[in-house]
């Protein structure tokens, strides 16, 4: 163990719900990621990667409804 301190039952099964075989794994990876020296870890399943596709278009701004992409208004004077 890297430090003393007590593994609760909660905080067992957020390690193992974040992925990781022991709280020992977990809390290193928690303090390496702190400090920037572990990128952290991706979910490459179609259900992670489609929650992080929603989540990029949802920080996207709104578009704007005045806007005209009708053809008439894109070739407009031709």
């Amino acid at each position: 163990m890297l430090i003393d301190l007590p593994v609760t039952p909660k905080l067992t099964a957020k390690a193992k719900e974040e992925g990781f075989e022991t709280v020992d794994e977990y809390v290193r990876h928690l303090v390496e990621e702190e400090v920037g020296e572990l990128t952290p870890a991706v979910d490459d399943s179609p259900q992670a990667k489609a929650r992080r596709l929603l989540a990029a278009f949802s920080d996207l701004p709104g578009s704007n409804p005045d806007f005209d992409d009708s053809r008439e208004s894109i070739y407009e004077g031709r």
